[in-house]
């Protein structure tokens, strides 16, 4: 057995594998090449972020560590997302998933991430730091409520984006950077990062535009009722897009949402068919005091938060200070004797996770206020 970092001569090897493995598990047919266009490419720089397995020179397990420059709330930091685990079923139960997310763990630690993300089973990846966390919101849009909670909306129309059109794709860069919580699609010449995170899991993406003038960007999934992400010019644009494109299909649509849009939260859940909501991820957060900083900040810039000092003791790792006064908020790392010590993963969920903090600890009123933490992640950003 020999555990290596592939490049692109192990390209096709890597795809293949990842084809059989997933489509052998899911039960259906997987292309990774029309899924993941930013991963898929026969390039070292691209396979140098799978780690591999070799026996007797055949690659039969890998993985990929995917880093993700991103902002929160204006503040850089580093993801990395750790994926795509595929074994092949000839040689499962030798150990290599644990061999190989030891060694991406290792990786994290080199590259100096802030945080990583995955999907998967949550007991499966416990082990390694990741913990369901993040609050999503999904709205169900059905006929009954776009007939008769509106009226006219102006004309709207959906242009699908190809791949050439580099302008369009450089105006939903434009609004994609907007948002308060976003990862940093490449802003080569020509947009390539951008176009593959639209156009990931063959979702198909469109310039929205009212009575002729472009208002926004969508990109709908391949199962064509399920809105992969929008960005719109104004709420009120936001909302009547998905109210035309129901209008358009004339089925069941469906729209996640973050925490810290509680306008557009609002708004929806006024007239949507039902709300759920569900943890967006698996996270590992490593840099806790500046994510848990940068989100602070940015749920007092839209919601009220009681003043108040909270230390949260967290093993193997430190004591927080959280506090919030006279609508500013924050936290950093801190001496002194902490209200509570929790793990890693306990310290996620409370600060992070899609529960009332009440589910975790035994926490003051005010804090209970402020929890959970909006963190988010746009899946078209998953690698």
């Amino acid at each position: 057995m020999e555990l290596k970092r592939l490049n692109k001569s192990n390209y096709d090897e890597l795809i293949a594998l990842m084809n059989f493995v997933f489509s052998n598990k899911d039960k259906r047919e997987h292309s990774f090449e029309a899924d993941l266009p930013s991963m898929c490419r026969r390039t070292d720089e691209a396979m140098n972020k799978h780690l591999g397995v070799f026996e007797d020179g055949k690659l039969v397990a890998a993985l990929g560590i995917y880093p993700l420059p991103c902002k929160i709330f204006g503040e850089d930091f580093l993801f990395s997302t750790v994926g795509n685990v595929a074994t092949h079923p000839d040689y499962e139960g030798r150990g290599y998933m644990g061999i190989m997310m030891n060694a991406a763990m290792e990786e994290l630690e080199r590259i100096g991430a802030d945080a990583s993300r995955l999907g998967g089973a949550r007991q499966r990846y416990n082990r390694f730091g990741y913990e369901m966390a993040g609050v999503a919101y999904k709205f169900t849009i059905i006929d009954h409520n776009t007939k008769h909670a509106f009226g006219d909306i102006g004309d709207y129309t959906f242009e699908r984006i190809e791949r050439e059109n580099t302008d369009a794709f450089l105006y939903v860069k434009s609004l994609h950077e907007k948002e308060k919580i976003y990862a940093k699609r490449s802003s080569d010449e020509d947009c390539f990062g951008v176009w593959a995170s639209a156009v990931a899991w063959q979702s198909v993406p469109y310039i929205v535009k009212k009575n002729g003038k472009r208002v926004g960007y969508v990109s709908i999934a391949k199962d064509e009722v399920t809105v992969s992400e929008l960005y719109a010019e104004s709420e009120d644009v936001f909302v009547e897009a998905l109210v035309a494109y129901q209008r358009k299909i004339k089925k069941a649509i469906f729209v996640r949402l973050p925490d810290y849009e509680p306008a557009l939260l609002s708004r929806l859940a006024a007239f949507a068919h039902d709300v759920t909501t569900s943890p967006v991820c698996r996270f590992k957060i490593i840099n806790f005091a500046d994510i848990t900083d940068a989100l602070m900040k940015l749920k007092a810039s839209y919601t009220d938060m009681p003043d108040g000092e909270f230390l949260l003791g967290i093993k193997d790792y430190g004591t927080l200070r959280l506090y919030a006064k006279d609508g500013k908020a924050g936290a950093e790392l801190c001496e002194g004797d902490a209200s509570i010590i929790l793990d890693k993963l306990a310290a996620t969920r409370l600060l992070f996770g899609h529960t009332p903090a009440t589910l975790i600890a035994d926490v003051p009123q005010f804090v209970r206020l402020w929890l959970p933490l909006p963190l988010y992640w746009n899946l078209q950003d998953r690698v």
